[in-house]
C-alpha cells in the first residue's frame, strides 16, 4: 500500500514537459526601403497558431536583449500578418518601408507551446522616401524631404492645399448667403 502511495505521489509531483520543434528559414535576410521578403516557418509536430511580432536595435546584437526597440520607436513601417495557422510548413511576407541602417528579429511563438524562434533582418533604408510612398493603411506617406519646386517643400505642399480647400469652401457658404439674402429681398 505504501509503495503504491509513493508511486501515485511521485507521479502527481512530477513536472510533465511537452515540447515542439519549430524551425525558421532563411535565418537572415536584407531588405531596403520598400522591399519584401518571404520567411518560412515549419514543424513535423506542431499544428496550431502562431504569432509574430519584430524588435529593433541601432547595432547587431548577439541576444535577444539587446533588440529593445519598436519599429514605431525607430521611424519604420514593417508590415506583416500578426498571426497564422501553422500545418507543417507556413510562410510569411514581410515588407519594410523607411530609412536608416536597423537590425531586427521577427520572432514566431507558437500560441499552445512554449517556443519562440526567429530571423534576423539587416534594413538598409538609402536615407530618403520615395516621392510619394504608398500606405495601405493611411494613403500616402509624405517626407520633408520631399522638394515639388525650389523652396516648396512636402510641409508647405499640405499648408497651401488646406488654405485652398478652406478658401473655396468659404467662397461657396458666402455664395449661399448672398443667394438666400436675396431671395428674402424679393
Amino acid at each position: 500500500m505504501i509503495k503504491i502511495f509513493c508511486l501515485l505521489m511521485v507521479l502527481f509531483l512530477a513536472s510533465f514537459v511537452s515540447g515542439y520543434q519549430l524551425g525558421v528559414g532563411p535565418p537572415e535576410i536584407t531588405l531596403e526601403s520598400g522591399e519584401c521578403g518571404e520567411i518560412y516557418v515549419f514543424s513535423n509536430d506542431y499544428i496550431g497558431e502562431i504569432e509574430i511580432r519584430d524588435k529593433w536595435a541601432e547595432k547587431r546584437g548577439s541576444s535577444f536583449e539587446d533588440y529593445n526597440l519598436d519599429s514605431e520607436d525607430i521611424g519604420l513601417d514593417v508590415r506583416y500578418f500578426k498571426n497564422f495557422e501553422l500545418n507543417n510548413i507556413g510562410k510569411t511576407k514581410i515588407c519594410i518601408y523607411g530609412s536608416g541602417k536597423y537590425y531586427g528579429l521577427i520572432l514566431f511563438r507558437a500560441v499552445d507551446g512554449n517556443i519562440e524562434v526567429g530571423t534576423r533582418i539587416i534594413f538598409n533604408g538609402d536615407g530618403r522616401m520615395s516621392l510619394f510612398e504608398r500606405n495601405i493603411l493611411s494613403g500616402m506617406a509624405i517626407s520633408d524631404e520631399n522638394v515639388f519646386f525650389e523652396g516648396f517643400g512636402a510641409r508647405e505642399m499640405v499648408l497651401m492645399s488646406s488654405f485652398a480647400v478652406s478658401f473655396v469652401l468659404l467662397w461657396f457658404l458666402l455664395f449661399i448667403l448672398r443667394k438666400e439674402r436675396d431671395k428674402e429681398a424679393c
